[in-house]
Parts: structure tokens; C-alpha cells; sequence
């Protein structure tokens, strides 16, 4: 046993050195997305600065919302880069240490443009200022106060990041960075100001390296070279801009251009001051001002300890060199063991030899397993390996790379690289790149034909073999030559497919098949960029179907489905063969029409498309008619880029559909002056709610016979401050299209409890009260809730409650709103058809419907006296009511020769001027007393 124990020192010796040479993974949190702010990092990275401290070094990008301390904190990242708020966490309890300041002057400035008249921070009193909230906006809120400017003098906007805020007028005045907020600017073409906090003495630090407090006390050796790599890195980077841009460009992916980053490496050059200041320098003094700062503005505690807070290089060489001194008289006495052990076997030498040399038998015997193993292993491998000779003639095939090949292995064995390139594009090698090395190259992918015909993508490695790789050291040798190259061979057709199918659900709608809202934009983009430099016209049709919601609400989706779809074929079929057709929403398409010279080749694709619509779809046996407004922008006429481009098509969309649907309209600028007026109209209404412009009115129902009172209808009015008296004509339309037709329905259901308590307290009940309503009301539900909680109101059992909805209506969407149309009658409403005769409702959905009223239309009434079609008309409606069981009421009655007509057919009912025009309540309450009311029963 005792001559074994040399080899097992020997073993864990060399066990431990192999494991000290293992990198340890550390997480880097920037503070921003990948570019020069945080060179060093990368340049730590590229150049092995990390590696050679024994690191294998992430580097996490941020994104808004991102607070690397709080990252660094919660275990997600072992280092952090912060601003000077770092020392507020300190000041608050947070175990933060700073370990170097990267940045010595913070980069924060405020920018307003050369025409704002801000030169300093007292032009900011009463201006609007983007700046962060918190402790970001110390650096702002510091240079106010020291300037005497109070921070509730200024109107502070939340950051947007979007320097068009600033050039568009959103505010007056931004903080950005000094290292990329000037280039912005420039590039734009803006002139600006440019306000420095540090010219007015407030001088916090930037970019500030910085770990948790355990770190520090419990891997204090892994703190310290992690922070000497960092600045080594840092050094580098200032030495090498142009190489760390390249890195960024290419292996960071950063999303600034080559002007950007050499805009920024100039201005961090200036802000670390590395001629002046060393690398990683803080200041105490420094810090101890920046906790004054923030302890004057209320963030912070009056007391600033910063004890704990500041990393001591120092201190920690000296603790590191105390250890290794320890460490090496560990090593010393092992080694002084050792040497004993070694004299002790000296006695067993020859023993020695002969366990030596059985040993070496069972390793030879072990490598011939392995060997075995492992050729077993690539024979039964799913990925393909190719072996070839320095001549490229084909040494070994495993069966994977023959399946990607299409090959079987004799096949192979009698060809060369040239010759597998026809089944397979392996990449060129040159042996000149890798004497000497046995470095794999990158991974390449190359397109091939598997046995089955089918095509495959495959991954490919290429691997040198060295003739003579175990070389001993020498101060000069020759390079190895190549004696062979391994290709490692991954099937990654998978993969290929996955992303194939990912870009077609981005960029195609899955329904139709035709271009998705995304791809659109970009051809549309590149459009408007193909005609400003052809000088030709672009024309953009924006496509809405015409009452498709029907055909869902009638038959399904599935059905709605299919009629897009061959809505979709159609428009496809009917248009130019390099126009563009894409569907971005549930019933819009749009169509790209380029190379136009004028406007008569756009106006006759929109007429095709409305032809080619002309003829029903046929989905299951149904037949449905489909039809659709067209609106039609043209560039350069109408816009010159795409967001404008897209109003102003939709614009022209819209007002096809209210010249009537099934259309076109090309877009004119007068159109814009109408969107403003509605949208106008809308925040007016919006006002009109909440400061009671509208008010309620009221029209007598009498009996035609006595002329006695049985109900009112109730009519809504808007009386606008400054367009005086607005009809519900107009109104009421913008209301629905809006959505304020739900709020403003519940004002007057509640404005409507409020009348029926006043009627009641003067001794009148009984009466019919009529509300009109719109099928948008019917659908909500909520309605219904509304509705109960009226039934439920004190005073109004003695009311009999009526819903008035327009013949037309119901005819459009009748059925969708039948369901909810039975239960407002189950709770004691009952349905009124006004406008009867206008709308075309069939008499089998008039009889499906719980109507008990119908209003016979205002043309036939008023027409009655004198015109023979009219009266026709009226005694078919009253025929009809009358089979139906339903009350008829005549309205626009203005004449006693009308009143004697309807008399003579049976109308009991009827309302107009002739009994009273729509009046207030207060008025109809003098005029009419309990007398001379009637209760208007079913029976009567």
C-alpha cells in the first residue's frame, strides 16, 4: 500500500490543477443594450482578459424597466454596472459594494433646441422637462436645486427615450446622454443647447462597477481579479476603439451604426478621463457630496456612512497575498512529505517496474476498448462523419453521413471531396489554416438531397488532424502538417422548417394565405422608396367588406372564415400580377398598386375588385352577397410615407362606406377636415355628458277617439354651447360608432326614473312610456342589469315601460338581438316597431318578434289625406296589426282630416303637433291633468 501513495498525491495534485484551470461562469447586468458605453466589457471578453483570470464571462443586455442593482441583488447576476443612485441603495440598507468607477463624470445632460430660448436651468421654470423620476432624476433635480429652481417649477414628463418627442414639441427640454443624444440630433439635422450639470458644480460619477457585499467578504480573490480584468479590458478599448466597434458590430450585434459608436467612443473618452484619472479611481470625498446631494433632495438619510460601500484594492492584495503565503508552505510541506514517501520507496523500485509495466498492458487494453467504444459510437451516431485524407480522397463514412448523402459507404470509399460535393456542398478546406492548429472551424450550413429525394439542411464541422500534435515545447519547430480532416455532419432540417414556418406565421396570414400586416409594411416601405426614385406613382387601396359582422353573428365563423377566403381568391385573381395583396385585420385587406403613371389604372383595379364580388359566395349551400368600400391614397399626391400613406387610404375607406358601401373613394384633403370635425363632435359629446347638455323632451299619445293622454314618448335632445341645437340625426350615429351610445343610454334610463316619480307625485299614472333605442343598446348586457334596476325603483310599477326600435333596425339585426329582446319583455318592457312600412321586415319575423306595438310610418300618416298609395298602406298595416293582435299608433298626425281617416280604419292611437309638439315635462304636466288620462290596459 505505502509504494501507492506517491501516485495517489501525484493524482490529486494533478485533479486539483486541472480543476483550477476550469473557467468559472460569472453573469455581467449592463445598464443599457450592447455599445461603446460598456467597451471594456467587451474588450475583457474578445481579448481573453476574463479567460486568463480564470473567467467565463456573460454579458446581459438591459431593457426599460431593467435595474441592473436590483438584478444583482436578487442572485440573477454576480456584477452590475449602476450609476451614482448605487450609493442610495447603500445609504437605504441594500448589501452593495462599489468596486471601480468606469465613467468619473456622468454622461446625463439636458438638451432643448436652439430656437427655445433655454440656455440654463432657470429657462426651465414652468417648462416640460423629460427627466426620470426617483433616484435616476437626482442628477436633474440636483442642478435645479442648486440653481434655485424649485422642482415643482418645472413639469416633469416620464421618459420616453424617443428624442422625436423633443424635435416634435411633445417637450421643451430631455435628459439623454452626452455619448449618443447630440449624434441623434445631428443626424436629424436639429440645431440644440446643451446644459452640462457638472458646469454648475453637480458632478456625479457614471458608470460605476459594482457586486454584492458578500461577494466581497466570501470571493474576495475572485473580486479582485475580476476587477483587474475588467479595467484591463477598459484599457484596451481606449487604446483599440476601432477594434471594440468591430466587435460590437459583428459579435455583439449592436444596433448602433459605425458613426454611432465612433460618436460615443470620443465622447466616453472624454468623460473617463484616463490621462488624468486612473481607471476604476473613487473618490470618497466625492461620493460623500453625491449622498449629501441626494440627502438635500429628501432621497436619502442625512447621515451618509459609506462604510462597507468602497472597494479596497489594497487591502485585498494584502489579504491575498497572506493566503498564498499560507497556501505555498502547504505546498512546501506537501512537497517535503512527499520527497520522504519517495526515499521510503526507493526499496520497492523493482516491484515499482513491474506494477508499471501492468499497468501500461491494462491501459493499452483500456484504449483498445475505448477505441472500440467509441468507433461504435460513431457508427450508431445520427449525426454524419466523414473522414478524408491531406489528398481529400474519402477515408471513412459512418452510416449517417451516407443516409445524408444518398450514398452507400463502398460508394464513398472510392470517391474524393469533389466528387461528395455533388450530393453534399461541403465547404473548401485549406490545409494552410490549420498547420500547427487544431482548431475547428465555424460551423457552416450547406444544402443536400437525402436517398429518399427529399431536401435536407445539414450543419457541418470540419476538424484537422495533426500528424505529430504531442510535440514536446521548443523555442522554434516547424508547423504540423494536416494528415487528416474529421467532418461532423448534424442533420438540422428541423430546425430549417421550424424557422421557415416562424417567418410564414410572421409575415403571411395563415387564413388566406396572403401577406400578413407585417410584410405588407415593408413592401409598401419599399414601394414609396421604388417610386421617389423612379419618379412613378404608388397607389394604396384600403379594403373594408360591407356589413360582414352579419355573416359571423348569422351563420358562425366558420362560415365568416370561408367568405374571406374567397373574398381573398377574388381580389388575388383580379389584380395585376405585381400588384401586392395582404390581409391585416379580420375584414381589410389592402392592395399595393406600383408603376402607375396615372389614376385611371388604380380606379380600374378597384372596379374589377368590385365586379369580381358581384357574384354570391356559395359556402355550404348558402348563398351570401358580398360587397366592400374601397378608399385610395396615392403617393406622392396624397403622402410620402407609410403611416400617412395608410390614414389617408383608410380615411377614403370610411367615406365610401358613408356615401353608401359598395364603392370607391379616392382620398382629398378636405376628407382630413371631416375626421377632425367628428372627432371633435365625439369630445364634445363626451363634455356634453358630464356637464348635462342633453335633456330629455316629451310627445304626447293620445286616443284618437277622445283625444285623451295614454302615454309619451321620450325623445333626447343635446343643446351644445356654442353649435346651439344638435339634431339626433347626427348625433346619435357618432354615438354608436363610438361607444358613448352606452353611457348615454344609462343618463337617460336614469333621467327617465327621475320623470316617472315627478309624473306620479302629481296624481297621474298609468302612462305608456316609450324609450327609443338602438340595436348596440339591445346587444349589451349590461343593459339588462340597467333594466332591472329600474323595474325595482319606487314609482315605476305604475308606468307600463315600451322600447322603441325602427323596422330597419330590426331588420339588420333583429335576430342577433332577439335573445335579449325576450328577456327585456320578461321583465316587463314591451316592444314598439317605430317607423312601420320603411324597413322591409317579412311578416313571419314580425310575427317571431314579441312586438305589441308598431308605429305606422310618418310619409303614409301625413300623405293620408289626399294620396291614394298611402292609404293603401295604412289599412294594410292596421289589417296586419290587427291579425298579429298588435296596437297601431299613427305618428305625424298635424290635421283633423288625418284624424277622421284613421278613425274610419280602426287607428286608436296616434301622436304629432296637431295634439302637441315634443315639450318639456313640466309644460305636458300643466296641460294635461289625472282626468284627463287614461290607463292604457292590453284590453283596450
Amino acid at each position: 500500500m505505502l509504494r501507492h501513495i506517491p501516485f495517489i498525491l501525484l493524482f490529486f495534485f494533478i485533479a486539483f490543477s486541472a480543476s483550477a484551470e476550469e473557467l468559472k461562469p460569472l453573469t455581467v447586468q449592463l445598464k443599457w443594450q450592447h455599445q461603446f458605453q460598456f467597451a471594456g466589457f467587451y474588450a475583457a471578453v474578445e481579448k481573453g482578459f476574463y479567460r486568463k483570470a480564470g473567467f467565463e464571462v456573460t454579458l446581459k443586455q438591459a431593457a426599460v424597466g431593467v435595474n441592473p442593482i436590483e438584478v444583482v441583488l436578487s442572485g440573477k447576476a454576480d456584477y452590475g454596472v449602476a450609476n451614482s443612485e448605487l450609493l442610495l441603495y447603500h445609504l437605504k440598507g441594500s448589501p452593495v459594494t462599489a468596486l471601480a468607477v468606469l465613467i468619473q463624470h456622468s454622461p446625463l445632460v439636458l438638451v432643448s433646441l436652439e430656437n427655445s430660448g433655454i440656455y440654463s436651468p432657470q429657462d426651465l421654470i414652468g417648462k416640460r422637462v423629460m427627466f426620470p423620476a426617483g433616484p435616476y432624476g437626482a442628477n436633474t433635480l440636483g442642478l435645479l436645486a442648486r440653481e434655485g429652481v424649485e422642482a415643482s417649477q418645472v413639469k416633469q414628463v416620464p421618459m420616453s427615450f424617443n428624442v422625436d418627442d423633443l424635435i416634435n414639441g411633445q417637450v421643451d427640454a430631455m435628459v439623454g446622454y452626452a455619448t449618443d443624444l447630440p449624434y441623434q440630433l445631428n443626424e436629424k439635422g436639429v440645431a440644440f443647447n446643451l446644459i452640462q450639470p457638472r458646469s454648475y458644480g453637480i458632478d456625479f460619477y457614471g458608470d460605476t462597477l459594482f457586486t454584492s457585499r458578500d461577494r466581497v467578504g466570501n470571493k474576495s480573490e475572485e473580486v479582485r481579479l475580476f476587477r483587474n480584468a475588467t479595467l484591463a479590458g477598459w484599457r484596451y478599448a481606449l487604446e483599440h476603439p476601432q477594434e471594440v466597434i468591430g466587435f460590437l458590430q459583428t459579435r455583439f450585434r449592436s444596433s448602433k451604426d459605425l458613426e454611432a459608436l465612433q460618436f460615443e467612443a470620443t465622447a466616453m473618452r472624454k468623460l473617463m478621463a484616463p490621462t488624468l484619472v486612473d481607471l476604476g479611481h473613487m473618490n470618497p470625498g466625492r461620493w460623500q457630496h453625491i449622498g449629501e446631494t441626494f440627502a438635500a433632495l429628501g432621497m436619502g438619510p442625512k447621515k451618509i456612512d459609506l462604510d462597507g460601500f468602497l472597494y479596497d484594492p489594497n487591502r485585498t492584495v494584502f489579504n491575498e497575498r497572506m493566503r498564498q503565503l499560507i497556501w505555498w508552505m502547504v505546498i512546501a510541506a506537501a512537497l517535503v512529505g512527499l520527497l520522504l514517501l519517495l526515499l521510503v520507496a526507493l526499496n520497492w523500485r523493482l516491484n515499482r517496474k513491474v506494477s508499471a509495466h501492468a499497468l501500461e498492458l491494462a491501459e493499452r487494453k483500456h484504449r483498445e476498448i475505448s477505441l472500440r467504444l467509441l468507433s461504435k459510437a460513431v457508427e450508431n451516431s445520427h449525426s454524419g462523419v466523414l473522414i478524408i485524407d491531406s489528398s481529400e480522397k474519402v477515408v471513412y463514412a459512418n452510416p449517417a453521413f451516407c443516409e445524408q448523402c444518398g450514398l452507400d459507404a463502398p460508394e464513398l470509399q472510392s470517391m474524393n471531396l469533389s466528387d461528395v460535393r455533388r450530393y453534399l456542398a461541403l465547404p473548401e478546406i485549406d490545409s494552410r489554416c490549420w498547420e500547427g492548429s487544431a482548431e475547428l472551424a465555424v460551423p457552416v450550413e450547406v444544402k443536400g438531397r437525402f436517398a429518399d429525394g427529399s431536401e435536407r439542411w445539414v450543419q457541418v464541422a470540419v476538424s484537422p488532424i495533426l500528424e505529430y500534435p504531442d510535440q514536446g515545447v521548443e523555442l522554434y519547430r516547424e508547423p504540423a502538417p494536416v494528415s487528416h480532416y474529421v467532418f461532423s455532419c448534424e442533420d438540422i432540417t428541423p430546425q430549417k422548417k421550424s424557422q421557415e414556418q416562424m417567418e410564414k406565421l410572421a409575415f403571411y396570414d395563415q387564413l388566406t394565405g396572403l401577406e400578413s400586416r407585417l410584410l405588407f409594411k415593408l413592401r409598401l416601405e419599399n414601394a414609396l422608396a421604388r417610386s421617389a426614385r423612379d419618379n412613378k406613382m404608388t397607389a394604396l387601396m384600403f379594403i373594408d367588406l360591407d356589413l360582414f359582422k352579419k355573416i359571423n353573428d348569422h351563420y358562425g365563423h366558420d362560415v365568416g372564415d370561408e367568405v374571406l377566403k374567397a373574398v381573398a381568391t377574388r381580389i388575388r385573381q383580379t389584380v395585376r400580377s405585381n400588384d401586392t395583396v395582404a390581409r391585416i385585420s379580420g375584414d381589410e385587406f389592402t392592395v399595393i398598386v406600383s408603376d402607375i403613371v396615372d389614376h385611371t389604372v388604380v380606379r380600374r383595379v378597384a372596379e374589377d375588385i368590385l365586379n369580381s364580388l358581384t357574384k354570391a359566395i356559395n359556402v355550404a349551400g348558402i348563398e351570401h352577397v358580398v360587397s366592400v368600400s374601397i378608399g385610395i391614397a396615392i403617393t406622392p399626391s396624397d403622402a410620402n410615407d407609410v403611416e400617412t400613406l395608410t390614414k389617408h387610404a383608410d380615411v377614403a375607406m370610411y367615406q365610401a362606406k358613408k356615401s353608401g358601401r359598395n364603392g370607391v373613394q379616392f382620398f382629398s384633403h378636405s376628407m382630413n377636415e371631416w375626421v377632425r370635425e367628428k372627432k371633435q363632435l365625439e369630445q364634445d359629446m363626451r363634455e356634453a355628458l358630464s356637464e348635462r347638455q342633453f335633456k330629455l323632451v316629451y310627445q304626447p299619445v293620445v286616443e284618437l277617439t277622445t283625444g285623451k293622454l295614454v302615454g309619451l314618448e321620450v325623445l333626447l335632445r343635446w343643446q351644445h354651447p356654442v353649435r346651439g341645437s344638435i339634431s339626433p340625426e347626427y348625433f346619435i350615429p357618432l354615438a354608436e360608432e363610438s361607444g358613448l351610445i352606452l353611457p348615454l343610454g344609462k343618463w337617460l334610463a336614469h333621467e327617465l326614473i327621475a320623470a316617472m316619480q315627478r309624473i306620479s307625485s302629481v296624481g297621474v299614472t298609468g302612462l305608456m312610456m316609450s324609450i327609443n333605442m338602438s340595436p348596440k343598446q339591445v346587444r349589451d348586457d349590461a343593459l339588462l342589469r340597467d333594466v332591472s334596476q329600474i323595474l325595482q325603483r319606487q314609482g315605476v310599477d305604475d308606468f307600463r315601460l315600451l322600447l322603441e326600435l325602427t323596422e330597419r333596425a330590426l331588420r339588420d339585426d333583429g335576430r342577433n338581438d332577439g335573445v335579449n329582446l325576450r328577456r327585456l319583455t320578461e321583465l316587463g318592457f314591451k316592444l314598439v316597431i317605430d317607423e312601420f312600412g320603411e324597413g322591409g321586415v317579412s311578416v313571419r319575423m314580425l310575427s317571431e318578434l314579441p312586438a305589441e306595438y308598431i308605429k305606422i310610418s310618418r310619409q303614409f300618416v301625413q300623405e293620408c289625406a289626399y294620396n291614394v298609395a298611402s292609404q293603401q298602406a295604412i289599412c294594410a298595416t292596421l289589417a296586419l296589426a290587427r291579425c298579429l293582435g298588435i296596437q297601431a299608433i299613427a305618428v305625424g298626425v298635424e290635421s283633423l282630416d288625418q284624424v277622421r281617416f284613421l278613425r274610419e280604419q280602426g287607428c286608436a292611437l296616434g301622436q304629432g303637433h296637431l295634439f302637441s309638439p315634443a315639450s318639456e315635462l313640466e309644460e305636458l304636466l300643466d296641460r294635461f291633468s289625472p282626468d284627463n288620462v287614461v290607463m292604457f290596459t292590453s284590453a283596450t
